[in-house]
């Protein structure tokens, strides 16, 4: 699998800025934190593809939007806690994690 930056419809790159509240504590914490919401954010968003994607669905349970709308919400808040632990691991480091996006975006 490949990557490509993202462009607009006039061939412009698409840059979000991140406002994200950082973490205190130490680089091993915030890394331990990030994997452990990464891997949370994955298994989460894996139930979200079995369900739309791959039609599983478990004929015990009635309302199938809930659940998916339960995981799919769960993995975005564990996404947005992983990149909250890295930020802040950054800027443990004194990396200015937005401005480096912003200067070299076609890296990330």
């Amino acid at each position: 699998m490949s990557y490509a930056t993202r462009k607009n419809q006039d061939n412009e790159i698409i840059v979000y800025p991140l406002e994200l509240p950082m973490y205190d504590g130490n680089n091993s914490e915030m890394g331990r934190q990030a994997t452990v919401a990464l891997a949370s954010c994955l298994r989460h968003f894996a139930v979200v593809d079995a369900i739309i994607q791959d039609g599983l669905e478990d004929p015990n349970v009635e309302d199938h939007d809930d659940i998916l709308n339960k995981h799919f919400s769960q993995g975005t808040e564990q996404l947005i806690s992983c990149m909250m632990a890295l930020a802040s691991m950054a800027d443990n480091y004194g990396i200015d994690i937005m401005h480096e996006i912003m200067e070299v975006p076609w890296l990330v």
